[in-house]
């Protein structure tokens, strides 16, 4: 990082475990950790205003952030610094009004039906954070950009599987009744009974699943970014991967698990491993992303556009 100097630590990911990013960020470029952490900054700004207990104020303001985000005055420092960091680096403003809208809906304590509801929120939440973060890595294709979205979702996915006591606590419930086999109030997963228990855990398992299945593909993806600024997201991705085994084996899933640093440490080794492997150099054509993952956000900002 030089001289000591930690740029993410005024700032946590939104949706994205901001320790777990912070590790991964210890091998950025000095200049592109400055960059994320100004867009960090504005990412904690709506997910704060989205975890507020006061949805009266925090409409209004998300409303003012979005009008900005359209060509309005910012309503505070964090939004000023991004609009002036999206017209430095061209990062996507069509990604930054997605997340803001999608933040909005938080305040409507969402339940979700549908894993397709699910994946449209995670895109919303942390798809488009990817996107944001493509030209701060120094991704120029677009190509990249549903790969980065899957990245995004797949953080997300394991956030909600991690966080399904807090997120009750809230009055909100993310894994949908489809998976759940029936609507279960958050009530109910806060004192949760044999039945309810089952039900969650089996959720939990299709929830996690899907995960993995969007993290594979952000795994295909990582040749589009340049080597200075990979190793620090194939570090932010198998850490951010190892949450998911230590939510399937806990015995209490209200309470948020976390990674020691010790595995922290293993799953940095093995992203070196993965960033010194031949085949993450390969040339020829870009790797094809698989539109399926892509079908319930299709036509939203950097799905893939033959989904």
């Amino acid at each position: 990082m030089g001289q000591g100097v930690d740029p993410l630590a005024p700032a946590e990911a939104v949706h994205w475990d901001g320790r777990s990013f912070h590790w991964a960020a210890r091998v950025m470029p000095a200049a592109t950790a400055r960059d994320a952490a100004a867009l960090y900054a504005f990412c904690r700004r709506i997910d704060d205003l989205g975890d507020t207990t006061d949805p009266a104020t925090a409409g209004p303001t998300l409303d003012a952030v979005l009008a900005a985000l359209s060509g309005g005055l910012a309503p505070d420092p964090e939004t000023e610094r991004f609009l002036q960091l999206a017209q430095r680096r061209g990062v996507s403003l069509d990604a930054a009004r997605t997340l803001v809208r999608t933040v909005r809906g938080d305040l409507e304590a969402p339940r979700f039906a549908c894993p397709d509801a699910l994946i449209r929120y995670a895109h919303g939440v942390a798809g488009t954070v990817g996107v944001m973060m493509c030209p701060l890595l120094g991704v120029r294709d677009r190509r990249a950009w549903p790969f980065a979205v899957d990245l995004g979702i797949a953080m997300q996915l394991t956030n909600i599987a991690r966080d399904v006591g807090e997120d009750a606590a809230k009055g909100r419930r993310y894994l949908p009744a489809a998976w759940l086999g029936r609507s279960v109030p958050p009530a109910e997963l806060l004192a949760p009974d044999r039945e309810v228990d089952a039900r969650v855990r089996q959720a939990l398992a299709a929830n996690l699943d899907l995960a993995e299945r969007y993290y594979a593909s952000a795994g295909r993806g990582m040749r589009f970014i340049p080597a200075r600024t990979r190793l620090a997201m194939l570090a932010a991705r198998h850490v951010y991967a190892a949450i998911g085994p230590r939510v399937r084996a806990t015995h209490d899933w209200r309470q948020r698990v976390s990674l020691p640093p010790g595995r922290k440490a293993l799953c940095s080794l093995a992203a070196v491993a993965a960033f010194a492997r031949p085949g993450s150099w390969a040339v020829g054509p870009p790797p094809a992303h698989d539109p399926e993952l892509h079908r319930a956000i299709a036509g939203r900002v950097g799905a893939d556009p033959t989904a």
